[in-house]
């Protein structure tokens, strides 16, 4: 403790006595008697003493309180016998032997008297109580500039020591702010830097031993807890969820080397509620953040975050968020858009990464077709991607529904087409290609482009075979047919342009076809 002398600073005689209220259970009562020294260090005890007797008395000047104290203004100054008491008690446990040195420090230098380097917090928090008890209007706005300034950087920082000092500082405000408007201003200010940025607030006041006993040192602390974690949940938004996941990552890693030192459940719990939250605004908007939100693509690139929270990211929301609704566009925001980027080709391991985040997608796809198909939540731009990753054809992944709407269209669109080149019962095309084949002969040449008659949908090709082929009927082998090889546009034919082991062209299996020639017009 620092020593100070009043006659260094007032040379007239102290006039009045201070002492803190005799303990119940002293059993010397002499110790409280009144003395007229001068000396502020009266109850001071040889430091040769075994125990050193804490101090009860400080010897002051009427004035000097009178001036500094509403409280003592109005003692000194009322018709009361106190005004001229040559002792004044002050109540234990609001002051203590330390907090009034302080006190008085302060009424003689106008300086805080403190300890430990501008640290002691406790000291701090005690003098406050007890300027604001004495009515030391300038002392508590000394103490407030000093716990702003000095303490907690402008509540505006996320260093060490504001991780150690501003939760504690919250069960010291919190609970007092009432009618207080310096208390409830720095409560405010608290309560904003736990909250407002899930980045930096989770791996810096979330993760700490300060942040513990804020919320566990009382009963009343449960809905302190409950409200500042819906505080931090409620910043968590579209455009702070990948900044808010790698917070977690953060904090997730800190508890992980502090579990040792104390205890990290109710941290943990409030991290995993941030993690859900940001991993299902993620993986509902995958498109977002892989096209428009610079942060992921800059973690895809290797920029800003690590591989490893690349990893992490991907593993929380295909692990705890992709369902039937969202595969679809995790598959293409994967695909489309994070593997194409030209630092993933450079890239093994981002390479790496990403294809077995693609795989996993791949496969809960698979396992889920029959329900997604049936609701209609593949994305149309993927379909032909993704059918070469199940290896299926690509019609397996529309739904029902498109394939009757498909049809309806085709048939209406053919009606209309008969229609229109229907005069007086004709098939111009038709009657033009049949008897074309019966007045010129043969007339079809290899590489026209045909479309096949009597089909439930349009079909098309190209000739590729034009000629005679053996037309067999049970054992018996019959006359040679003339027919046109057709090598059609989609895998809807019989053969691929052979026919019992003799080839007349060749084309991808199910692609080939053979027809008369009345059964096709030309295109």
């Amino acid at each position: 403790m620092r020593k100070y002398s009043i006659d260094s600073i007032d040379t007239s005689p102290p006039n009045v006595i201070l002492a803190l209220t005799p303990e119940s259970n002293n059993s010397n009562p002499s110790i409280y008697a009144v003395s007229n020294s001068s000396s502020p260090t009266t109850a001071e005890s040889s430091t040769d003493s075994v125990s050193v007797p804490e101090k009860i008395r400080w010897s002051c000047h009427k004035d000097v309180l009178r001036a500094n104290s509403n409280y003592f203004n109005s003692i000194f100054n009322s018709q009361f016998q106190e005004a001229e008491a040559s002792i004044v008690f002050l109540p234990r446990g609001m002051f203590s032997a330390s907090v009034l040195d302080a006190v008085l420090y302060y009424m003689y230098t106008k300086t805080l008297l403190l300890e430990h380097d501008d640290k002691d917090l406790e000291l701090i928090q005690s003098l406050y109580l007890a300027a604001d008890y004495l009515g030391m209007e300038q002392l508590c706005i000394t103490i407030e500039q000093h716990i702003t300034t000095h303490l907690t950087h402008g509540f505006n920082c996320y260093c060490e020591n504001c991780a150690l000092i501003i939760p504690l500082l919250l069960s010291f405000t919190g609970p007092n702010q009432q009618d207080d408007a310096r208390l409830s201003k720095m409560t405010l200010a608290i309560v904003k830097l736990l909250t407002q940025d899930p980045e930096k607030a989770l791996p810096t006041f979330w993760s700490s031993r300060s942040m513990v006993l804020l919320l566990t040192q009382n009963p009343e602390m449960e809905s302190l807890h409950e409200y500042l974690e819906n505080g931090l949940l409620n910043h968590v938004n579209k455009n702070n969820a990948i900044e808010s996941l790698y917070g977690c990552f953060l904090a997730q890693q800190l508890l992980e080397k502090k579990k040792n030192e104390f205890d990290t459940i109710l941290l943990e719990m409030t991290i995993s509620k941030v993690v859900k939250t940001g991993s299902h605004l993620l993986a509902n908007d995958f498109d977002f953040y892989c096209t428009k939100y610079p942060k992921l693509l800059s973690c895809v690139d290797g920029v800003i975050y690590s591989f490893d929270f690349l990893i992490y990211v991907i593993s929380i929301v295909l692990d705890s968020q992709m369902n039937e609704r969202n595969a679809s566009l995790l598959y293409k925001g994967i695909v489309k858009h994070l593997m194409c980027r030209d630092t993933v080709q450079n890239s093994s391991r981002v390479k790496s990464i990403l294809q077995m985040a693609k795989d996993k997608v791949v496969k809960y796809i698979g396992a889920n077709l029959f329900t997604m198909r049936k609701l209609n939540l593949i994305d149309k731009s993927v379909i032909d991607s993704l059918s070469q990753d199940l290896a299926i054809h690509p019609s397996v992944l529309t739904t029902d529904q498109e394939d009757i709407r498909r049809k309806q269209n085709t048939s209406t669109q053919e009606n209309k087409r008969k229609s229109y080149h229907q005069v007086f019962g004709w098939n111009i095309k038709l009657m033009r290609t049949r008897f074309s084949f019966f007045l010129f002969g043969q007339h079809f040449k290899i590489g026209q482009k045909v479309q096949l008659l009597n089909r439930p949908i349009i079909t098309t090709g190209t000739i590729a075979y034009v000629g005679k082929i053996p037309i067999k009927e049970g054992e018996q082998s019959k006359h040679a047919e003339y027919m046109l090889g057709i090598e059609l546009d989609r895998r809807v034919g019989t053969n691929d342009g052979s026919i019992d082991g003799k080839r007349y062209f060749t084309t991808s299996p199910n692609r080939g076809v053979f027809v008369k020639p009345s059964d096709v017009v030309l295109l």
